[in-house]
């Protein structure tokens, strides 16, 4: 024989003490799950103002019998909801909610309540900082980032696809070198969605630059400086052998070219640019011979670079000489790119036909 008997009022479930909707919801429902023998009623509070006859928030109500098998008792399920479509969702935010019992015969009444949010992705993102301009061996100041979202969004901070921090503050710790000069992002996620604000970190040096040799279409050599600068180089210097080039290069933000004829000499050649904070080390490049004079004329310190020389004995064999300074006896015959040279007598040497 089961004797039923009666217990006093006792939540078995309830909202967590903070709940909350995405903003974009159609709507939103609280259950509240009180056992109680006799039965209960249980009414549903927004603050302190009572919902029980609302037509904003539906209330419904479900009593469950006991089971004796399951060792269930009777109890009563109670649901609160309402659509965020007919009002502003900002209107519910922060918002508190309350189910409370009524009493029985054998306890007194018993009720949760839940600070309800509204859910959105972060917004508002920003950084104290969107441009930081520092001297190269400085150590930069700290930046940091801020956003607003619910639930709270958890923040990086990336350069390329490498992470620096986990936090909102970006911290250097370090002294600062040019090749940390770029963009910064401060990327914040939650549950809804993601946002990311930007830093540009630039660092402040000397001009540091690099010479190359390139030709134009003439066949002319054009000595090319290119420099790597902040703040961008003001002007550029070349120099020949160590007396100064003016007018006869034409200069960018980044470089300058220097265009050098089929009659220049070689020599060495060198290049300094110059920004606010000063000018760079020379950048040199010594040319040792002109395209004009390689195909024209050649000397003996070009045998060996640009063309084979051959001693001719007198029974017709060729050997390759080697050192161009060494004595030559007999004969002798040059060839460029298998190809054999005919020579006579001009003002610098020897002279190709």
């Amino acid at each position: 024989m089961y004797t039923q008997l009666g217990v006093p009022s006792l939540l078995r479930a309830r909202p967590a003490p903070e709940s909350g909707a995405a903003r974009n919801a159609s709507a939103v429902r609280l259950v509240c799950h009180v056992e109680c023998d006799p039965l209960c009623s249980v009414t549903w509070f927004r603050g302190q103002d009572s919902l029980l006859d609302s037509k904003f928030f539906v209330t419904e109500t479900l009593v469950l019998e006991a089971d004796p098998r399951r060792d269930v008792l009777r109890s009563v399920v109670s649901s609160l909801s309402w659509s965020l479509s007919h009002l502003p969702a900002s209107s519910f935010d922060f918002s508190t909610f309350a189910c409370r019992s009524s009493a029985n015969p054998l306890g007194p009444p018993v009720h949760s309540s839940t600070l309800f949010r509204i859910e959105y992705p972060p917004e508002n993102i920003q950084v104290s900082l969107s441009l930081l301009d520092v001297m190269e061996g400085d150590t930069p100041e700290d930046v940091v980032c801020s956003a607003s979202a619910f639930p709270p969004g958890h923040y990086l901070w990336t350069v390329g696809e490498t992470v620096l921090s986990r936090s909102r503050v970006l911290s250097f710790n370090t002294t600062v070198t040019r090749d940390m000069a770029g963009n910064y992002s401060c990327v914040v996620n939650n549950p809804h969605g993601r946002a990311r604000a930007d830093l540009q970190l630039r660092v402040n040096h000397r001009p540091e630059c690099s010479v190359r040799k390139d030709y134009d279409d003439q066949r002319n050599v054009v000595l090319i400086c290119r420099s790597v600068a902040h703040p961008a180089v003001a002007n550029f210097t070349w120099f020949r052998d160590n007396a100064s080039l003016s007018g006869l290069h034409g200069s960018g933000r980044h470089e300058s070219a220097l265009v050098l004829k089929g009659d220049d000499n070689p020599a060495r050649y060198s290049c300094v640019s110059s920004n606010a904070l000063g000018p760079s080390d020379p950048c040199k490049l010594q040319l040792t011979s002109l395209p004009g004079e390689i195909s024209t004329y050649f000397t003996a310190s070009l045998v060996h670079v640009s063309a084979a020389c051959f001693d001719t004995n007198p029974s017709g064999a060729e050997k390759p000489i080697l050192d161009p300074d060494d004595p030559v006896a007999g004969n002798w015959s040059m060839a460029k790119d298998n190809m054999p040279l005919h020579f006579s007598e001009g003002p610098r040497g020897l002279k190709t036909d």
